[in-house]
């Protein structure tokens, strides 16, 4: 291996470990484990450190074996890889460093952090609010320490790589490089195809790529991959020389190869087995069911039935949690909330929080747990106990980021160089069964046993299919409506139990009536509720597209279809939400069974996103980087210009009174000057700072009458207010 080649890996091992914010979010949870004193919190940095440390010294050791020769100790043949050798822990040691927050943002940060721990422990009949202040105020001094604890951590890195040159120095001056080489190269060798071979295993069964990633934990995982990358094109190049035959050339071309003829494609989207998808039914037949199963709407009480429709807009693990997290709270608050939910526009991140959310009260249906889900009026102010959020919070929390880098750095690499595609290699699937995994798990505790009720029952609705979750006439469980992009036609995919119009959408097949089941049946999608939330999610390169197939009636074979992400068409789920709305108004104007019900309801959007237009402050390398930004920031404006449409829509159907009310209620979420990571690993600082923002009752002082922008605690006193209150 060429000395540059040693410079080269050893700079994107530092960059790996250096600039991503997934990486930097995985640094502050450390931090913040510590800071909070999470039991046995210091393994996973030892354990990481102890980790860096190997990598550093196996990269030269990989210098030492198959790189140039060596002359003497101190010449630069051998100072050069000792120095290179050390950049990961630089990486790692500025990587910590820039993850901690500004300065201006350290008050704002402590102040919401006292306030959800004060929020928290008054919802959990800790106190009231004066008891729990102290307990509160050494709380959020306590978990700030872990700004601290990153601010000494970067030195100790930088420290620590000066300490390891000296003695990697050291030990070379006392030991020549020998005959003792041959027999490292061997020994090597054989110990990292076995590790290879067994971490691929190890990534491609379900039943444990998940805890042997979660087991690793992701630095260590990552420093094993970096270590393994860089033996791999150490020894294929010494063999290629060797044998006179260029094996890295080869082996890079046919991947090229295999890809451009998409042979190995291994991202199908997984479909469930013995399964019987439904017939295809349109939005007014569900509607119908929908309304005909709440017979409250048969009284005259003179006061509109409130239909809530909820837009959960994208962003990873924090969006999720964030859409989750609030919908739990509102259910804890109002038992009844989920029965008035028709549907959720997911996108993204919001389309796991919503899967989350409709999974939870699925389980509380079927489990018959009436303490927590039922139809009777909302509790009083402050008390409620956080079932929901509990359960939201104790899911989400999960380290969803390993598993995925795991089969991306393992499983996903090596299919890129098989001719054949092979579907357990998926890293998609590692979300998927994930969360499913963890699902069983929390569930199963004795923690959440009210959430398993009298007959003490765990249903597994992620797991199960997608469409069986809908089930207008009985179920509380509103509709999942999840948005995906098409990567051909650029145009929306949605996947839905029911269609309905809009302008230039399509279905994922899901039913057993359509042109692609009645021509080929095989194929169609029966998907599991955690495959279609994540395939919402999908933002190349951390997850793939994945595809299904498609048939219309003019074409010979199944047509493949990729998508990603929903947000590269529009990141708030409104444009869905809004196009479903008219459905349902012109199914109430047209359909005669509907109409009785026209004066009775009222639409509430409930939108979780912001108004405001991103502006981007780094003004450099405008000619290579103009084009790229200007696409990426025509996506971001969709969600605002969606909003305004909204609000517009809204404004002008006040003005006509024989429609249907209409109400549309929106707020965002506020970093506070923390960096909210786009992946898929959240901090504890993240997740409070984020309950601090579900808002609660008591905490509006206003008049929470007026629709448009407003703070989350007053939409729950609206929410209250129409549902009513014991």
């Amino acid at each position: 291996m060429k000395r540059s080649q040693t410079i080269l890996m050893a700079l994107a091992c530092a960059f790996i470990l250096a600039f991503p914010p997934q990486v930097h979010e995985i640094y502050r949870s450390m931090a913040e484990a510590i800071a909070i004193g999470v039991p046995r919190a210091w393994i996973e940095p030892t354990v990481s450190s102890i980790a860096l440390m190997l990598l550093s010294w196996g990269l030269f050791y990989l210098d030492r074996i198959y790189g140039p020769p060596a002359t003497r100790a101190g010449s630069a043949s051998t100072l050069v890889p000792m120095v290179t050798a050390q950049f990961p822990i630089m990486g790692a040691a500025v990587g910590i460093f820039w993850s901690r927050i500004d300065d201006t943002a350290l008050a704002p940060v402590r102040s919401a952090l006292m306030q959800a721990r004060l929020d928290y422990l008054v919802l959990d009949g800790a106190g009231t609010a004066e008891q729990v202040a102290p307990i509160a105020d050494r709380f959020a001094s306590n978990i700030m320490r872990f700004d601290d604890y990153l601010f000494y951590a970067s030195f100790a890195y930088g420290a620590a790589a000066i300490a390891s040159g000296m003695l990697l120095f050291a030990i070379v001056r006392r030991h020549s490089r020998g005959p003792a080489v041959s027999n490292g190269r061997s020994y090597l060798a054989v110990t990292a195809i076995v590790t290879t071979v067994l971490l691929i295993a190890a990534f491609a069964i379900s039943g444990t790529r998940v805890i042997v990633s979660r087991t690793l934990m992701p630095v260590p995982l990552l420093a094993m991959a970096l270590f393994l990358a860089g033996f791999w094109l150490s020894w294929l190049r010494t063999e290629g020389r060797r044998r006179g035959f260029p094996i890295i050339l080869c082996i890079v071309l046919a991947a090229v190869l295999f890809s451009a003829l998409d042979l190995n494609d291994d991202h199908r989207v997984r479909t469930l087995t013995n399964q019987s998808p439904p017939p295809k039914t349109m939005v007014r037949d569900q509607f119908r069911a929908w309304l005909e199963a709440r017979s409250v709407l048969s009284t005259s009480s003179g006061k509109k039935y409130p239909i809530y429709l909820v837009a959960a807009q994208g962003g990873g693990i924090y969006a999720a949690y964030h859409a989750a997290s609030f919908l739990a709270s509102v259910q804890d608050d109002c038992p009844r909330f989920g029965r008035h939910i028709f549907a959720i526009s997911g996108v993204s991140g919001g389309s796991v929080g919503g899967s989350v959310f409709a999974s939870l009260l699925q389980q509380a249906y079927e489990a018959e747990a009436p303490n927590v889900i039922a139809d009777r009026p909302c509790r009083k102010t402050n008390d409620a106990s956080p079932f929901f959020q509990d359960a939201t919070d104790e899911l989400l929390s999960k380290d969803y980021l390993t598993p995925l880098l795991g089969s991306l750095l393992f499983t996903d690499s090596f299919q890129q160089i098989l001719p054949v595609a092979v579907p357990p290699f998926d890293r998609a699937r590692s979300l998927e069964l994930g969360l499913e995994q963890s699902w069983h798990t929390v569930m199963a505790s004795k923690q959440f046993r009210d959430l398993r009720g009298a007959k003490d029952t765990v249903s597994l609705p992620l797991s199960s299919s997608f469409t069986g979750l809908w089930q207008p006439g009985k179920s509380p469980v509103p509709a999942l409506v999840l948005n995906t992009t098409e990567v051909n036609s650029g145009r929306r995919r949605i996947i839905a139990p029911f269609e309905f119009q809009g302008i230039d959408i399509s279905f994922v097949p899901v039913w057993r009536d359509t042109e692609l089941a009645r021509r080929f049946p095989k194929c169609v999608p029966d998907i599991a509720v955690s495959t279609a939330a994540f395939l919402s999610s999908r933002f190349p390169w951390v997850t793939p597209a994945g595809y299904f197939e498609d048939a219309g009636q003019k074409d010979k074979k199944p047509v493949k279809v990729r998508v990603v992400d929903g947000g590269y068409f529009e990141n708030s789920g409104l444009a869905t939400a809004l196009d479903l709305l008219s459905s349902l108004e012109t199914a109430v104007e047209e359909d005669p069974a509907l109409q009785p019900f026209r004066d009775k309801i009222e639409f509430n959007i409930i939108t979780l996103n912001s108004k405001r237009f991103d502006l981007g402050s780094f003004a450099g390398f405008g000619e290579w980087l103009a084009p790229i930004s200007t696409m990426m920031s025509a996506r971001n404006a969709r969600a605002p210009l969606e909003t305004s449409r909204a609000e517009l829509l809204v404004e002008r159907s006040a003005k006509v009174p024989t429609g249907i009310a209409k109400k549309l209620f929106r707020f965002d979420l506020d970093g506070l000057g923390y960096p909210l990571p786009l992946g898929w690993r959240l901090s504890a600082v993240t997740r409070l700072l984020i309950s601090n923002q579900l808002g609660t009752r008591s905490r509006c002082g206003t008049d929470p009458s007026a629709g448009g922008e407003i703070s989350p605690g007053c939409l729950k006193k609206v929410i209250a207010e129409q549902l009513g209150v014991e």
